[in-house]
C-alpha cells in the first residue's frame, strides 16, 4: 500500500488532468496539449518509480516480475504513432499532366506515415495522455487506497456539474460568450466549442452520477451507513449533468440523455425493489416520477425553442423512411457520404492508415473535383463523423489492432458476471456505451477531454468489484466495513 501522501499526490494529478481538460476548450486548443502531456509524463515516471520501489522492498521470495500488459501495448502504440509522425511530410502538388492535385509518397514508403507531422504528433499526444491515465488507475488498483481513487472520480463528477452551472449562467445571462468573456459565433455550451462533444460528455457523467446515486440508495436500504446528504448530493449531480446533456441542444445528445433517464429509472427500480419495504417502494416510485417530471419541465420550459429548432424537419417527408417521423428532423446531412469516404480512404491505406488527421487530406482524392466545395472545403468535413471508421482509416489494420488490444485489456477484468452487481459498474458502463454509440454518428472521441475521461472510467470499473471483494475477505468486523461513505458495499 502506498503512503497516504503519495496516494493523494498521484490521485490529484490525474484528477487535475481530467478536470482542467474540460474547462480548457475540452482540450482541443493546441496551446494546452503540451501541459497535459508533461503532466502525464510526470505520472508515468512516478508510477514506474513507485513500482520499482515496491518491488525492491519485498523479500526475494516475494518479488514478482508481473508487468501490466497495458504497458507494452501502450509503448508499441506510441512507437507506431511516433513513426507515423516521423515519416510524415506529403505536401500537395498540382499535376499539370493530369490537371489535378496529388500527394507524393511518404519519405519512407514502406513504413507507417502521415500527411502532416504536426497534426500526427498532436494525435499521438492525445493517446499518450489517455494511455498513461489508464496505466495510473490500474497502478492505483494494485498499490493505492481505493477510497482516494473513488474520491477522485467524485471530484471529476463535481467538476462536470460546476461546468454545467457555468454553461447555464452564460446561456441565460451572457449568451454568445464562452465564460462570459470570449465571443463565439457558432453554437456552443459551457467550455465545449462543439455542442455534440458537450452532449456526449455530460451523458457519460450523468450515467456515472446515477450509478453513485443508486449505490447510495441500495446502501441505505441495506441499512449500511449512509446519509440523506449523500443521496441528495448525487441527485443534484445527476440532475445537473442531465441538464447539461439537454442544454447542449444536440439531437443525438437529447435522445441519448432521455434514453439514459428511462433505462436508469427502470434499472434503479429493479435493483432496489426487493430491498424496499412497501412504503419505501411507493416513495421511490413517486420520487423517480417527480424527478423525471422536474427534468422535463425544466428542459422544456427553458430550452423548448432551441430543442424544437434542432428537431424541426429540414428534409422533404418523402425522404423519411418511417411516416410517423415525417415531422421530426433526423437528417444526417452529408454524413453517409463522409462515412463512405472514410471507408474508401481506409481501403486505399488499409495497412498503415493515413496517420493522425490524415482523413482530411486523403478524402479529397476520393471525391470528384466538382464536389470539393460541398464535401471537402466546408466546415466540419475534416472528420468522418464516425469515430471507428476514422480511426480505422488513420491507423490502418496494424494500428487499429494495437488499439483494440489495449481496449481488450481494459475490458478483460469485467468478463465475470460478479463484476456487474454494483449499480456504479452498470450505470457507468451504460454511459461509456452511449458515448460509443454516439461515436457511430459523430466524433466524441475527437475531443481529448472525452477520450481521457472515457478511458479513465473504463480502467476504473474493475476496481469496484475488487474493492468489494477485498473488503469481504480482509474485514473481520462487518460493522466496520462501511465506515466511509466512499466505500462499496454489496447492494
Amino acid at each position: 500500500m502506498l503512503p497516504k501522501r503519495t496516494n493523494i499526490a498521484i490521485n490529484t494529478i490525474w484528477v487535475l488532468i481530467l478536470s482542467l481538460s474540460v474547462w480548457l476548450w475540452s482540450g482541443l486548443r493546441i496551446v494546452y496539449i503540451p501541459f497535459f502531456s508533461v503532466a502525464a509524463l510526470i505520472l508515468l515516471l512516478s508510477i514506474l518509480w513507485l513500482e520499482y520501489q515496491t518491488t525492491r522492498t519485498r523479500p526475494p521470495s516475494q518479488i514478482s516480475f508481473n508487468i501490466d500488459p497495458l504497458l507494452p501495448i501502450g509503448i508499441l502504440f506510441m512507437l507506431y504513432l511516433g513513426i507515423q509522425a516521423w515519416n510524415a511530410g506529403r505536401p500537395a502538388y498540382f499535376d499539370v499532366g493530369e490537371l489535378t492535385w496529388l500527394y507524393p509518397p511518404p519519405p519512407r514508403p514502406h513504413l507507417p506515415s502521415a500527411y502532416n507531422a504536426g497534426e500526427a504528433f498532436r494525435f499521438m499526444q492525445w493517446f499518450w495522455v489517455a494511455w498513461i491515465l489508464a496505466l495510473t488507475i490500474r497502478f492505483l488498483q494494485r498499490h493505492g487506497n481505493p477510497d482516494y481513487t473513488r474520491i477522485g472520480i467524485i471530484a471529476v463528477l463535481i467538476n462536470a456539474s460546476l461546468l454545467v452551472c457555468m454553461g447555464l449562467f452564460t446561456f441565460f445571462i451572457i449568451p454568445g460568450k464562452m465564460f462570459g468573456l470570449e465571443p463565439v459565433t457558432h453554437r456552443f455550451f459551457a467550455s465545449f466549442p462543439y455542442v455534440n462533444h458537450a452532449a456526449a460528455y455530460f451523458v457519460m457523467m450523468a450515467a456515472l452520477a446515477g450509478g453513485f446515486l443508486l449505490h447510495q440508495v441500495c446502501k441505505r436500504q441495506n441499512k449500511a451507513k449512509t446519509t440523506r446528504h449523500q443521496i441528495l448530493l448525487f441527485m443534484i449531480l445527476t440532475f445537473l449533468c442531465v441538464i447539461g446533456a439537454n442544454f447542449a441542444f444536440s439531437r443525438a445528445g437529447i435522445i441519448l440523455a432521455w434514453g439514459l433517464i428511462a433505462t436508469g429509472a427502470l434499472y434503479g427500480l429493479f435493483k432496489c425493489w426487493y430491498l424496499l419495504k412497501p412504503a419505501a417502494k411507493v416513495n421511490m416510485t413517486a420520487a423517480t416520477m417527480a424527478t423525471i417530471a422536474i427534468l422535463y419541465f425544466f428542459v422544456s420550459g427553458f430550452g423548448s425553442d432551441h430543442i424544437r429548432q434542432r428537431f424541426t424537419i429540414r428534409t422533404p417527408p418523402t425522404r423519411q423512411m418511417i411516416p410517423q417521423l415525417a415531422k421530426v428532423n433526423l437528417d444526417l446531412t452529408v454524413r453517409p457520404r463522409l462515412w463512405q469516404g472514410g471507408w474508401d480512404v481506409f481501403k486505399s491505406h488499409w495497412l498503415y492508415g493515413t496517420g493522425g488527421w490524415g482523413f482530411r487530406y486523403a478524402f479529397a482524392m476520393h471525391v470528384p473535383p466538382e464536389e470539393w466545395d460541398h464535401l471537402v472545403r466546408r466546415s466540419g468535413r475534416a472528420n468522418v463523423h464516425h469515430d471507428p471508421i476514422q480511426f480505422l482509416s488513420e491507423l490502418g489494420i496494424v494500428g487499429s489492432s494495437i488499439l483494440l488490444a489495449g481496449i481488450a485489456i481494459l475490458l478483460w477484468p469485467l468478463r465475470s458476471r460478479h463484476s456487474w452487481h454494483s449499480p456504479i459498474v452498470c450505470m457507468t458502463a451504460m454511459g461509456l456505451l452511449l458515448v460509443y454509440i454516439f461515436s457511430l454518428i459523430d466524433l466524441p472521441f475527437r475531443a481529448p477531454a472525452i477520450l481521457w475521461a472515457w478511458t479513465t472510467l473504463l480502467a476504473w470499473l474493475p476496481s469496484i468489484h475488487s474493492t468489494r471483494k477485498s473488503k469481504h475477505t480482509h474485514s473481520h468486523n462487518p460493522e466496520k466495513m462501511d465506515t466511509k461513505w466512499t466505500q462499496i458495499t454489496p447492494s
